[in-house]
């Protein structure tokens, strides 16, 4: 899977704390090649056609979008952002 990058993922990642963007970075290694992994928790947003989100850890969340081979990474942040 290719990840393509919203300027608004862009933006709020640089905005993470250093400890959340090292955890970050593995959950999309994990997430590249398993998006079923059990401690991503990934699942569908209710109330919408195709955005899910996916746990960095318990208090750190992403939204994303599958398009073919494609994740587009929406946004990421505390879990209160979405």
């Amino acid at each position: 899977m290719n990840f393509i990058l919203t300027s608004l993922f862009e933006r709020a990642y640089r905005n993470l704390p250093n400890e959340v963007k090292l955890r970050a970075k593995e959950s999309l290694k994990i997430l590249a090649t398993d998006i079923r992994y059990p401690s991503l928790r990934v699942k569908k947003i209710k109330c919408t056609k195709d955005i899910w989100q996916a746990h960095i850890d318990l208090d750190y969340q992403m939204t994303l979008q599958i398009i073919k081979d494609n994740i587009i990474l929406r946004n990421i942040g505390h879990h209160s952002f979405t």
